[in-house]
């Protein structure tokens, strides 16, 4: 390009247009020429690092011939110019993009290559886009009907639990899982859903992997809408520590943080916080001059708020622990409601999980409120947990708790019967089935003959279960008795003994 031959010294704006056909604007200043010495400055380039993460920001500069313009060009490893700039060199003979290159969320990984020209001399830079998560985890679709099976899948850091806990846009846990991550690195998880029962709205699935913590989103029946979430890194923290609390939420959104005391009152003024260019975010609370008690942290954005509680200064030491859990028996997969009482009130507890080949599979800490109670259903069987003896390991301090219960394997077709082997005459036999779907299941007993001597019908409960009961008649002749429970796809069969007493 031809510069006029201009007399007076002003300034001249000129207009290019780039390959993205985004234009933008330079302005230079013309005049005499000078007597400047330029064989000694080079083309320089400063700020593009070797590796960068989506949402990164790059304040790029250099040096450069002053009075000239420098064109810096981004190529994608498609070989697509997916971003063009333009900057003057001032009389220093520096240049500074006036706004620094954001990488986009969405932008493809790989070898990316950056031209830096000035019409003269040309620099080609490379970097390589790549991801600083650990969990990387998406829907396959980000909206799904009622009634459709939604997806998950990705990755995540080989030959490690992984915990995943999918909630409804109110914030209720719907399902949740252990997966034991193969040397593959890759996840799977999906989720059933059923017409007119599950709530409409954005769902959430938390994916916590060691101290890596990601939120992942999905629309249920609507397209969804990201809300900003909130998690502490652990539940009781000392007046002398920081609480790390992390965030998720619409990239470069500004949200208010109010902490709450145990009394119910707030803690100095908003705490003001804006969210990184992925959508991620971080704050260290300071918990100097804390006093002991279980405090509140709300989220605000907008009309919409999000909660979370944590503890400071509570201490180990509750005094008898006396913990059970509802039922003797699990399935793979099943939740575990954890109830029970401390003889001290506010006393933080640590409740682990324990397979039967003793593997800690999950450890997480409880509080027992101002009258000593506490509960507690964050504890959950893995869908390929293994079957047998499994404990619960409840300890304060000195004091400890340990529960056991047998763990039984589901089914993912036809049915399960589980009776007692051996019963007296004249005792209440029950027995146990569990099917792959809701239905209607027919119990059928027989005797050593082969005669039918009781119908029973059960209909089994959203688990899948039902229970069925006979009183053994006092006239009943001792032998060996047989259950058929069936419906109109899948039947199974036990037998059992019957006894004098």
């Amino acid at each position: 390009m031809q510069i006029p031959n201009i007399e007076t010294e002003n300034r001249v704006d000129f207009k290019i247009i780039g390959y993205d056909q985004i234009e933008k604007k330079i302005s230079l200043k013309l005049g005499e020429k000078r007597n400047v010495n330029t064989e000694n400055i080079r083309l320089e380039v400063k700020g593009i690092p070797p590796i960068v993460y989506q949402g990164d920001r790059l304040e790029i500069e250099g040096k450069g011939i002053p009075g000239n313009g420098v064109i810096i060009k981004i190529i994608n490893p498609k070989q697509i110019t997916t971003n063009t700039r333009v900057a003057e060199i001032e009389k220093t003979g520096t240049w500074t993009l006036s706004e620094p290159i954001i990488i986009p969320l969405d932008a493809i990984f790989g070898e990316y290559t950056v031209s830096v020209s000035d019409g003269r001399n040309q620099i080609i830079k490379k970097w390589n886009v790549e991801t600083n998560k650990i969990i990387i985890i998406n829907p396959e679709k980000i909206k799904y009907d009622a009634g459709e099976l939604i997806r998950f899948t990705g990755i995540a850091m080989p030959n490690m639990p992984l915990e995943l806990i999918l909630e409804n846009s109110l914030g209720d846990e719907i399902t949740s899982d252990i997966l034991e991550i193969s040397d593959s690195g890759i996840v799977e998880f999906e989720y059933q859903t059923t017409e007119n029962e599950n709530k409409e709205g954005t769902w959430t699935l938390i994916a916590t992997q060691k101290n890596n913590k990601e939120f992942i989103y999905v629309g249920y029946d609507v397209l969804p809408t990201i809300p900003v979430n909130i998690k502490f890194d652990k539940s009781n923290y000392k007046n002398t520590e920081k609480a790390v609390i992390s965030l998720a939420g619409k990239p470069l959104e500004k949200i208010v943080l109010i902490i709450i005391t145990p009394a119910g009152s707030v803690v100095g003024s908003d705490i003001l916080i804006q969210l990184q260019a992925d959508g991620r975010g971080k704050h260290n609370l300071d918990l100097t001059g804390y006093v002991s008690g279980i405090y509140t942290a709300v989220i605000k954005k907008g009309n919409s708020q999000n909660n979370e509680n944590f503890a400071v200064g509570l201490v180990a030491g509750s005094g008898n622990i006396d913990a059970k859990v509802a039922q003797t028996e699990y399935s793979q997969g099943e939740q575990i409601l954890l109830l029970g009482s401390t003889v001290n009130s506010n006393s933080l507890m640590n409740a682990t999980l324990i397979d039967p080949a003793g593997n800690e599979i999950k450890s997480l800490e409880i509080i027992s409120n101002s009258e000593g109670m506490f509960s507690e259903e964050r504890l959950k069987i893995p869908k390929n947990g293994e079957i047998g003896l499994w404990r619960i390991e409840v300890t304060s301090g000195p004091n400890t708790d340990n529960l056991e219960f047998n763990v039984f394997s589901i089914i993912s077709e036809g049915m399960e019967l589980k009776v007692t082997e051996e019963i007296e005459i004249g005792d209440l036999l029950k027995m146990e089935i569990t099917a792959s779907k809701k239905t209607s299941i027919i119990i059928e007993i027989t005797d050593i003959d082969g005669n039918k001597i009781q119908e029973i019908t059960c209909i089994t409960t959203k688990e899948f279960k039902c229970e069925s009961f006979w009183s053994i008649p006092k006239y009943t002749i001792p032998g060996t008795y047989t259950i058929k429970a069936y419906d109109s796809t899948s039947s199974t069969e036990a037998t059992f003994e019957i006894i004098r007493k």
